[in-house]
């Protein structure tokens, strides 16, 4: 499982949005975490539909977290949810009892109302997949990639990989025995690390240009889209990403690349460089600058030890390599 390509997105999806209407402001696009709609001259909707389908535990959690970030790094706090569930054809009722209350208690805790969506068993599926649209509303006009120019910094708010370490840890713990019972416990609390409201709009006060919430392909994921929705070339360096030693550890033990690895949780801001040092001081350590947007072909350059890698879109997230791993062998 992977996104499309970015030829098949232009192609399918970007190019056909229906009848046209004066008052979007943003719809479908590369790196747009949310559409906008100015419903009038100080009122702005912005929504987001996001779904869970990499995961097989805390689907209720993840699934009201991680949408609620796509409209968080708009500069706006999420109001309205709508939720789809589509169950496997065997859950149990026990497993609806647990989805259906973690949604409730995640939404409770960021102030969301759940006002509609729908729930069935699908009997050709195997997984259950939750797809959450979300809405939040504001007087000004929300934050926008297309602010980003020439010169600008990336600002990397908290660690990479966050969500893709909680999700093995809960849900491929037997790749992980090694590790003690107080680092399989650490990586399992990131689970509430995930959720970014909170920090997002702090930036956005601090007077951050953009934002952008790094999900599918990670750190480097988030970062092609910015650099492709601005139409700009940005390099990052390897050494500037903050990641955690524990999720270092399980990327390292399990072979994986955490610059690649599932990571809402984490906030990619563009900054203007006069800007910078107030910000990252706010933050008290918990941000990094890791990267400058540049004219150029849109593209993104990560500069490690070992070479220079370009990217023209996002990769594969690295969470999917465990799915192979785990499937039963015919």
């Amino acid at each position: 499982m992977a996104k499309l390509t970015l030829d098949m997105l232009k192609k399918y999806i970007f190019s056909r949005r229906g009848a046209g209407a004066d008052e979007v402001i943003k719809g479908p696009g590369i790196g747009e975490d949310a559409a906008v709609v100015m419903l009038s001259k100080r009122n702005y909707m912005v929504t987001h539909t996001d779904p869970i389908t990499a995961a097989k535990k805390n689907l209720g959690k993840l699934a009201i977290y991680v949408s609620s970030n796509d409209i968080a790094v708009k500069g706006v706090r999420p109001k309205y949810a709508l939720v789809t569930l589509l169950l496997k054809k065997n859950t149990t009722e026990e497993e609806i009892d647990t989805i259906t209350s973690q949604l409730d208690e995640a939404a409770k805790s960021l102030g969301i109302s759940i006002v509609g969506g729908h729930t069935e068993i699908v009997e050709s599926f195997e997984n259950d997949i939750a797809v959450v649209t979300q809405i939040g509303f504001s007087s000004k006009k929300p934050l926008s990639i297309s602010n980003i120019k020439p010169g600008d910094l990336l600002l990397q708010l908290n660690e990479a990989g966050i969500e893709g370490t909680a999700v093995i840890a809960h849900d491929y713990p037997e790749l992980i025995v090694q590790f003690d019972e107080g680092a399989l416990e650490l990586a399992m609390s990131y689970i509430e690390r995930i959720t970014i409201l909170s920090d997002a709009l702090k930036l956005t006060s601090l007077g951050v240009k953009a934002m952008h919430d790094p999900t599918e392909g990670g750190i480097i994921g988030g970062a092609v889209e910015m650099a492709l929705a601005s139409n700009l070339k940005l390099s990052i360096k390897e050494d500037d990403v903050i990641i955690s030693p524990l999720t270092r550890s399980v990327c390292s033990h399990l072979n994986l690349d955490p610059l690649k690895l599932l990571s809402s949780g984490s906030v990619l801001a563009a900054v203007k460089p006069e800007d910078a040092d107030r910000i990252l001081d706010k933050m008290r350590g918990k941000a990094s600058i890791i990267g400058t947007f540049e004219k150029g072909e849109p593209s993104l350059s990560v500069i490690r030890k070992s070479g220079v890698e370009v990217y023209k879109e996002p990769p594969q997230d690295e969470i999917y390599k465990l799915v192979t791993r785990t499937e039963p062998s015919s």
